[in-house]
């Protein structure tokens, strides 16, 4: 820990980062089972420590299974997005080039890219905030379009942050082909408002 770092002494803490993490983790222990994102992944409940935790930007703790159960009634859902992987700082989804997806020519539609990243994206804002107080609301899209995305294949989205602030947050997500290829560049950018007592 470097000398800067200054905070609690004693067993287990050497610095603010240790205390944050603490905090979180206490936070994380008291989440209700209605919460949209409840149980943890496997991965962070059989390991759920300071080292693991403390340097997640999510507020709501995440579940494979709860992320896409939240996606399952929406657009996302309709289109086969799923949510695959997530870390400290990413979220990973997939969606099918399929019949629903691509454009007449077989190919991956721009407008669906643009779905995955903006899913992506709003999911992200949503697990970064308190939703009793405040709520995300998206500003602007764009996207460039890179390759094809070929039918009967999958594109992975991945997103993460370029900025978390207090009103407003900017996602950049990125979306490959299996091969890694890239096919698309999006950026997202949020608004975060206050809910109106």
């Amino acid at each position: 820990m470097a000398a800067k770092d200054k905070g609690a002494s004693g067993p287990g803490f050497s610095g603010q980062k240790e205390l944050r993490a603490c905090y979180i983790r206490v936070r994380f222990s008291g989440l209700s089972s209605r919460s949209p994102f409840y149980p943890f992944s496997t991965h962070y409940s059989h390991n759920l420590s300071i080292i693991t935790i403390k340097n997640m930007i999510w507020k709501t703790p995440l579940s494979l299974e709860g992320l896409n159960n939240v996606n399952a009634s929406s657009m996302g859902g309709f289109l086969g997005i799923e949510f695959t992987d997530f870390g400290d700082d990413f979220i990973t989804a997939r969606m099918p080039v399929n019949e629903r997806t691509v454009q007449p020519f077989g190919i991956l539609h721009g407008g669906a890219s643009c779905v995955l990243a903006e899913s992506l994206g709003s999911v992200a804002s949503t697990v970064c905030i308190d939703l009793t107080m405040q709520s995300p609301v998206g500003l602007e899209i764009n996207a460039s379009h890179l390759s094809a995305g070929r039918q009967g294949e999958f594109v992975y989205g991945t997103v993460r942050p370029v900025r978390v602030g207090r009103t407003m947050h900017v996602w950049n997500i990125e979306i490959n082909d299996e091969r890694g290829k890239p096919v698309c560049l999006s950026r997202l950018t949020v608004a975060i408002i206050d809910r109106k007592s």
